[in-house]
């Protein structure tokens, strides 16, 4: 696990807090930041904490701040000398200046930098892109340089390339919507925004491992028993293509990515994978996963990998992105398609290439069958809610199951995305805060199949194949959309 030290000044110590937030969120794995620190604790603790870190971030500004009109000032002295031990210690080092600070001889000729007003809430926002695209390439730099100098690293190389979607909720301004949303009268927290908090990896990891919510792992057991089968329609439909791109909309833990993948490089095919999800910790995480377990083969060791952080507001863009030679297939895999506007997204999955293939997985009105079952109603699942939205609204929440009541039938949320497909029935869960404001939180959309399957085709999207699986109430469907 990397561990990276964040170098800063008192004066803009709310500053600090704020990027080592954006930075776990990014999915850092271990920041320390050390609180106004004397003279004696800098030349100690602070150096022995510095040799022995992989990375630095330094946020290099004056000692105070500036008067208006000032627009030259000096840094301030404990970052600067923080800076200068990193660097004598041959330690990477990832520079954040506030505009106008003068910089050091040992850090002028710094090659990677971004400046902005560090007092200007304002100038933050317009350089966000900027220090959010720096904080993923620095993390990558120091991630590789570490897996060369460990003889037992998965990914002795660097493999991905990626980028923000800037046509979709970008993940840096997540934490800003779901407050607002939070903290105002509006019911409702879309069911995404549950897995865009800084404490979303490591809580999601823990609900799938828990006994009281199967779904998950019955569902990759499920996915793995058909992959092979579902490979080979896939085949016959892109009429035996050598060259395919593969889109995984909500990587997540990407364990039914893997399956398929795997049956795709049995195939011998060329493949272009990008995983898209909200949150940089589920695409690192999955990504490597993925990554070490192909690269056993000669074949998928040539592939290529892309991620995007982002939603799938935009996704019709993508296609900028994309190869123009080959088919697109979208994975929806754990319930995604049921999460938002079925209609629209199939609209925006047709806008995105030429050839586009859909492979999802969905479940019947049957799962909501009560908080024993395992599934979205569990007990861990709550748990997971209501950690989740306590992050998020700092303040104690209580999540309440609400079974047999659906969306549908709560009057008293307005403008909420209500399934397109006729039928479909959606639960959501109820929480109320301290403040005694209720929030409905997510929401979880099942369907019957014949009126699926209908909806699909009336949204010109021909079905090429679909697997049953009656005791998990699971269907698996491939169908290309826009035909």
């Amino acid at each position: 696990m990397a561990k990276y030290f964040l170098l800063y000044s008192s004066s803009y110590y709310d500053l600090a807090v704020t990027i080592k937030h954006l930075m776990m969120s990014l999915g850092y794995d271990d920041v320390y930041i050390f609180d106004e620190p004397t003279q004696e604790q800098t030349t100690t603790h602070i150096k022995r904490t510095l040799e022995s870190c992989d990375g630095v971030v330094a946020l290099y500004g004056p000692p105070a701040k500036p008067a208006d009109g000032v627009r030259e000032m000096d840094g301030a002295e404990y970052p600067r000398n923080e800076a200068h031990i990193a660097i004598g210690a041959r330690k990477p080092l990832s520079l954040i200046v506030h505009r106008g600070t003068r910089l050091p001889d040992f850090l002028r000729d710094h090659a990677t930098w971004v400046c902005f007003d560090f007092w200007d809430p304002v100038d933050f926002q317009k350089k966000v892109d900027h220090i959010v695209r720096q904080l993923l390439g620095f993390k990558a730099a120091v991630e590789k340089q570490r897996c060369r100098a460990s003889s037992y690293g998965l990914l002795p190389e660097n493999p991905f390339s990626g980028y923000l979607d800037q046509n979709s909720v970008l993940f840096h301004k997540v934490n800003g919507a779901v407050n607002k949303i939070t903290r105002s009268d509006h019911p409702v927290i879309p069911t995404k925004y549950l897995f865009a908090h800084a404490d979303s990896y490591r809580l999601y990891g823990n609900l799938i491992d828990s006994k009281t919510y199967t779904m998950a792992k019955e569902g990759e057991v499920l996915f793995a028993k058909y992959c092979t089968n579902l490979v080979e329609e896939l085949r016959k439909a892109t009429r035996n293509t050598q060259k395919l791109t593969v889109v995984s909309l909500g990587i997540g833990m990407g364990k039914k990515e893997q399956f398929f993948l795997e049956g795709l490089c049995e195939q011998g095919l060329d493949v272009l994978f990008l995983a898209i999800d909200i949150n940089p910790a589920f695409i690192q995480s999955s990504l490597q996963e993925v990554r070490a377990k192909m690269c056993q083969s000669q074949v998928a060791n040539q592939w290529e990998y892309q991620f995007m952080i982002g939603d799938f507001d935009g996704i019709e863009h993508v296609r900028q992105l994309l190869p123009p030679d080959r088919p697109v297939l979208f994975l929806a895999l754990g319930g995604t398609f049921g999460n938002q506007d079925e209609a629209v997204f199939l609209n925006r999955l047709s806008r995105s290439s030429e050839e586009v293939y859909l492979l999802m997985d969905f479940q019947t009105k049957e799962s909501f069958d009560g908080p024993d079952k395992g599934g979205y109603e569990s007990r861990a699942n709550r748990e997971f809610i209501q950690k989740i939205v306590q992050g998020f609204c700092n303040e104690v929440v209580e999540i309440e199951n609400i079974s047999g009541r659906y969306l549908e039938d709560l009057h008293e949320i307005h403008k909420t995305p209500l399934s397109s497909v006729p039928n479909a029935k959606t639960l959501v869960m109820v929480g109320e805060t301290n403040s005694h404001r209720k929030k409905y939180v997510g929401y979880s959309t099942r369907y019957d199949h014949d009126s699926l399957t209908s909806f699909l085709r009336n949204e010109r999207c021909e079905i090429l194949h679909t697997m049953q699986d009656h005791a998990l109430h699971t269907h698996i469907m491939l169908c290309r959309v826009g035909h």
